[in-house]
């Protein structure tokens, strides 16, 4: 090589190591921006989805919306929006979420809806009779006819069988698709109840999806049953469930030791309850001292409690004194057998939220239970 050669390739690494050099703070700047952009995300998102279990939805839109901002493209993020802002009654702030979301059937089914769940009664309280079977099930009456409905806090949208919807005039639109507390997924045709009775309540515009043959809880007749109130409808309200004198007490405001429907009662548990984006209960419990959650559904009646499958060494690779430390609350769960069931693949467990099971609608059939969706608790009652 020439020197002339030579000190030409000098110039060039020479040139290229002060441009290098130049750019590196600026290089390092971008990666720390980069690195500061997903460390706020996650946080962001964190502080967005304790809210929403909390059932907190005007902080979980904040903290979701400051995630939106930082990442514009993420349609999951858009779905979260418009789960907080249905939870607030925000119809146009739901129908602008999921337009976002690319889910533009259901936010067209949104647009034909006037105001969701308006509650058309001046009533507080109102309160309904049990049917005589093994659940918790109510008259409902629609368009001057009464059916059979089930009160299912495993179910997170109301469903109503196509039969009673053709019998009522119902139109079918798109189709959707629920999962339930046991991963069974059923699709059907979203419709809407124009006016829903419940006792003396009267609620108008009820998002419902219509199946083609709703299966009774069992093969007794005395169970079966036309639809299911989900918890879209329940948790907008306090529900008392009362098994011993067969009765539901649905409320507006808090219901307190003093009202008449308590009269009597002691309040022997108080029981933290999150409330997931799929709409599902998870009832806070501990084992062991370790923090777990049961979705409690009380249209399950297999079991009184199932265990997830994922924990199955966490319950059962104890000795029978450590097996017999599940509680929820100050109630202590004896003579825990082993049955394990599957939860449903698109119910997301949080890292922070590891979900142990179901509970089912006998474990609590022996109170009164008081679904205090204000104070976000779980009340039992003797």
């Amino acid at each position: 090589m020439t020197k002339v050669g030579i000190v030409i390739l000098l110039f060039k690494i020479s040139f290229f190591q002060n441009s290098f050099c130049k750019n590196l703070p600026v290089n390092q700047e971008q990666y720390k921006s980069l690195a500061s952009k997903k460390e706020l995300l996650k946080a962001y998102k964190a502080r967005g989805f304790l809210a929403l279990y909390s059932n907190r939805t005007r902080e979980a839109r904040k903290f979701f919306q400051m995630c939106y901002s930082l990442s514009p493209q993420d349609a999951k993020l858009c779905e979260l929006l418009a789960i907080a802002s249905l939870r607030q009654n925000d119809r146009r702030g739901a129908i602008f979420w999921m337009h976002q979301a690319h889910l533009n059937d259901l936010a067209r089914f949104y647009l034909g809806i006037k105001q969701p769940f308006e509650c058309a009664t001046p009533f507080q309280i109102a309160t309904c009779q049990l049917l005589d079977t093994s659940y918790p099930v109510v008259p409902i009456e629609i368009d001057g006819h009464f059916f059979a409905f089930l009160i299912d806090t495993g179910t997170s949208t109301s469903i109503v069988d196509k039969k009673v919807a053709e019998a009522v005039g119902l139109k079918e639109g798109c189709t959707s698709e629920v999962i339930l507390s046991n991963g069974k997924r059923i699709q059907g045709a979203l419709s809407t109840l124009p006016i829903l009775c419940i006792g003396s309540f009267a609620i108008k515009n009820v998002p419902v999806m219509l199946i083609e043959k709703l299966k009774p809880l069992s093969f007794d007749a005395e169970n079966s049953f036309h639809g299911v109130l989900g918890t879209d409808l329940l948790s907008r309200f306090n529900i008392l469930i009362d098994y011993q004198t067969k009765k539901i007490v649905i409320s507006k405001t808090a219901m307190e030791l003093g009202t008449a429907f308590l009269s009597g009662s002691k309040l022997l548990a108080e029981i933290p309850f999150l409330f997931s984006p799929q709409g599902l209960l998870l009832v806070k419990g501990s084992i062991q001292s370790k923090e777990v959650f049961f979705i409690y559904d009380t249209g399950s009646g297999g079991y009184p409690l199932e265990f997830n499958q994922k924990y199955r060494s966490t319950f059962f690779g104890f000795s029978g004194a450590a097996r017999s430390s599940l509680t929820f609350g100050p109630v202590a769960i004896k003579k825990i057998s082993e049955t394990l069931t599957q939860l449903p693949s698109a119910l997301e467990e949080r890292e922070e939220i590891p979900i142990g099971g179901i509970i089912g609608n006998r474990l609590f059939s022996g109170y009164k239970v008081l679904l205090n969706f204000q104070k976000m608790v779980l009340q039992l009652y003797d």
